[in-house]
């Protein structure tokens, strides 16, 4: 049967009525413009900093869903906006979410840039430490973060435990205004 047919037919042939409600993420999965990047990092050593740098382009995008997942713990998540950098590093994978789709993102996210101002702090989430756990897990405050066209946005990781660490970042991203 057809994704998209609003009715289904029972086994002794009877019509089944079915409502159809879409959300607009699922929308923008299937239209091809939402994008997911997620990635292991490893051995971030003690007191060392790793950096993320989303660079948007001529169009508003929107930050779903951040969050990270860390092997220890304390954990400082930085967010600035208006960065200013003298490299933005190296461009990281932005996986269309539907991958039948051509469409690629208007924005870079890219990891390693080399910052001369950090720009302005727009929030800070704590990873604490616990006793008889080694780790923790962070996700993005507010739901969802609109990034404005032309800027540049800061996500610096801070180890701030005693040993180096491995982590995974995960991000949902709804670039709507992107072209083919």
């Amino acid at each position: 049967m057809p994704w998209n047919r609003r009715e289904f037919i029972s086994d002794n042939g009877v019509m089944i009525p079915l409502h159809v409600q879409m959300t607009i993420d699922h929308a923008l999965i299937h239209q091809g413009f939402a994008f997911t990047h997620s990635h292991y990092h490893t051995g971030i050593a003690a007191a060392a900093t790793d950096d993320h740098l989303i660079l948007t382009g001529d169009h508003e995008i929107h930050l779903r869903s951040l969050s990270f997942s860390a092997t220890g713990a304390p954990i400082i998540l930085d967010y600035y906006e208006n960065t200013v950098t003298s490299d933005d590093g190296t461009p990281l994978p932005m996986g269309n979410n539907n991958r039948m789709s051509t469409i690629t993102p208007s924005f870079t996210l890219n990891s390693s840039p080399t910052i001369t101002d950090v720009g302005d702090q727009m929030g800070s989430t704590l990873i604490p430490s616990t006793t008889n756990q080694g780790g923790g897990v962070a996700i993005l405050a507010g739901g969802e973060w609109i990034l404005a066209a032309n800027t540049k946005y800061l996500i610096r990781l801070t180890n701030d435990d005693n040993s180096a660490i491995d982590y995974t970042i995960d991000m949902f991203v709804l670039d709507p205004f992107t072209k083919n």
